[in-house]
């Protein structure tokens, strides 16, 4: 029989082999797309047997669900979540909005794939695309209401709060990062976050031009 130790150190190299097995796909996925990495190259590029990818993801799309909740802004934003109940607001919402920016650019190449093959994609992925999109949006959604409850927040659809939220960032990753747009104003990502944050809690519309 196995001792406690022999198990454990068995765990430990399987979870390695898969960890190895993901930042392959991820890599080659960046390079090739989802249909043109084929799991032979993922196998070859982790160091393991075809047949070993297989026994951890029995199907390639199974690696492009591990690689949306593990090597995605949604761990990352999820890993930060427990720290908004130590900093103010506004303090929250940079932390997301840099985290998903900073998430968005190590991972640039296999979002400019994703948005020129998505169309193509199989609807098994689109599925999980749409899944990990709405897990995203429910962990700020969650955060979102835990202000409502406190009367921090006005009583709105937090859902939509945070996609209009996330929406905002997501549109500035692709202005400047994948379409190349340069603000005239030269302004840092930093001083960028700020502004849109300003806007995203304040609104638009000052009290003073308020004729009503």
């Amino acid at each position: 029989m196995f001792s406690v130790q022999s198990r454990c150190t068995m765990q430990t190299r399987s979870q390695a082999t898969r960890e190895r097995i993901i930042d392959a796909a991820l890599h080659l996925f960046s390079e090739k797309g989802f249909t043109g990495a084929t799991t032979r190259d993922i196998a070859r590029h982790a160091g393991v047997a075809e047949l070993t990818l297989f026994r951890h993801f029995p199907a390639k799309e199974l690696l492009i669900e591990a690689i949306l909740k593990n090597r995605s802004a949604l761990s990352a934003i999820r890993a930060a979540a427990p720290s908004f109940q130590s900093v103010s607001y506004e303090e929250s919402l940079r932390i997301i909005a840099t985290t998903l920016l900073t998430t968005l650019r190590q991972r640039r190449a296999l979002v400019k794939i994703f948005l020129n093959e998505c169309s193509r994609y199989p609807e098994q992925v689109k599925a999980m695309h749409f899944s990990f999109m709405n897990e995203l949006f429910e962990v700020i959604a969650a955060y979102f209401r835990d202000l409502q409850k406190k009367k921090i927040l006005r009583k709105q659809d937090p859902v939509a709060a945070a996609q209009a939220f996330l929406g905002i960032f997501y549109a500035y990753f692709i202005s400047r990062n994948i379409i190349g747009y340069e603000d005239p104003a030269g302004d840092t990502e930093e001083s960028d976050i700020a502004k849109y944050i300003d806007i995203f809690i304040h609104g638009t519309k000052g009290t003073a031009y308020d004729k009503r």
